[in-house]
């Protein structure tokens, strides 16, 4: 949550419980992040070769650069969500009138 508050892009490296949905969200639906390893090969070990190819996809390549842009783009429409008139702002007050009536 805090890297996609700040528009910073994320390599996932899911390891149990909900992290790979959260993988899965942060990949295939938001598009902000690369997954250091596939689902299928997450009990294998990962090494520095590894770790340097998927740090280059997402630092030099075209694809991550696209990456970088929606996260960027993400963190600032959150941002903006919580501003006066944003609707993050809009739905806690709608929950504090609901609860305070």
């Amino acid at each position: 949550m805090e890297s996609i508050t700040m528009g910073v892009p994320i390599l996932a490296w899911p390891m149990h419980s909900e992290q790979p949905w959260n993988a899965t969200l942060i990949t295939d639906i938001l598009e902000v992040g690369i997954q250091v390893t596939e689902q299928a090969h997450q009990m294998e070990l990962v090494n520095s070769l590894t770790i340097d190819k998927v740090v280059n996809r997402l630092m030099v390549s075209k694809e991550g650069k696209e990456i970088r842009s929606r996260a960027e783009k993400l963190g600032r429409e959150v941002w903006q969500s919580r501003n006066g008139g944003g609707v993050s702002q809009l739905e806690l007050s709608s929950f504090t009138a609901h609860i305070s009536r």
